[in-house]
């Protein structure tokens, strides 16, 4: 019996030019009022384009690059969302060559659009800095950008819901970046400093503050906000510490007061909520524990496992909880 082998004949490539036209088009079609999460022609033209890039790799830059020069600032809002949806879709497709001086030289542009007076130009800005930070993070720790480029995360963790979730997004994938980048300590195999250190305590602050937005059941925001900062806590150099010491006690003492709360809920919406909320701060208490130095645990070993106890006698736990079998 033969295998076949697979060729790629190219079509996709080959397409390209009467494609992506059509496909910039339906970028431009968004609803103003819609939904985040709604499907619609808008949307399925940027995955659309997201995979054709993957397809096609750099082949697609000169058929996208023009439309998004010509539009990315444009009077009308409906074009430089367009364009920043064109351009954050085809950055997982082109090599690192092509890539690092396109992103280099969108960054004020980009910067710029964070304060947009658009909603869904800021929601897709924060959006396209969460792709570069995960596909292209040198970029953004460029020490060029990186000052205005945190303004305007931090001017963004105050914004809408969906902003604000992509750019805990975008702070996630910054964390982890600027960790990999530092010159990492052989004696205690973490890095003594890194560049956003001097950074560090103001972001874990607004990030605390996020996580207690009474909006945060919006837009996956209460959530997108714990992961980044259990990413900022885990991707922490040695000089920030004492920040981490301090993130630790405020993630017990809400979880201690969470736990308080029990006899007072009288709603299934109430109970789910609650559930949600005791495991991400279960989660997070995990991540900063393992920061904790050996000669600091036993000063919160006992207030943990006193917390830890009380959960397991609670009504959730006694019933299941959020992770009850069938």
């Amino acid at each position: 019996m033969t295998t076949r082998s697979r060729v790629s004949r190219h079509y996709a490539k080959g397409a390209l030019q009467f494609i992506v036209p059509i496909l910039l088009q339906k970028l431009t079609k968004q609803e103003e009022l819609d939904d985040e999460d709604d499907w619609n022609p808008s949307k399925a033209a940027g995955v659309c384009l997201m995979l054709l890039a993957t397809c096609c790799e750099n082949e697609i830059v000169p058929h996208v690059l023009p439309f998004i020069k010509d539009n990315i600032k444009s009077e009308n809002w409906r074009f430089r969302d367009a364009s920043l949806m064109a351009f954050g879709s085809i950055l997982g497709g082109l090599d690192n060559t092509t890539l690092k001086p396109l992103v280099e030289q969108a960054m004020p542009t980009l910067i710029e659009l964070m304060y947009d007076n658009s909603v869904i130009v800021r929601d897709t800005a924060a959006w396209t800095f969460g792709r570069i930070c995960e596909i292209i993070p040198e970029a953004a720790i460029n020490e060029n950008y990186l000052k205005p480029l945190l303004e305007s995360l931090m001017n963004g963790l105050k914004a809408e819901p969906r902003v604000a979730a992509n750019v805990c997004w975008a702070f996630s994938g910054l964390a982890e970046a600027a960790y990999d980048a530092a010159d990492v300590n052989e004696d205690t195999g973490t890095p003594d400093t890194y560049i956003l250190s001097q950074y560090f305590e103001f972001i874990v602050q607004r990030l605390l503050e996020t996580t207690d937005r009474p909006d945060g059941a919006q837009a996956n925001l209460r959530p997108a906000a714990y992961e980044a900062l259990m990413e900022m806590v885990k991707n922490s150099p040695k000089d920030c510490y004492v920040t981490v010491q301090k993130t630790t006690m405020v993630i017990l003492e809400r979880l201690q007061q969470v736990l308080q709360m029990e006899t007072h809920i009288t709603s299934h919406n109430d109970r789910s909520q609650f559930n949600d909320l005791q495991s991400l701060l279960c989660g997070t208490l995990q991540s900063v524990l393992r920061k904790v130095t050996p000669e600091d645990a036993p000063q919160i070993s006992d207030a943990i496992m006193t917390a830890m106890l009380t959960m397991f006698n609670s009504n959730s736990c006694k019933s299941g909880g959020k992770y009850q079998s069938k």
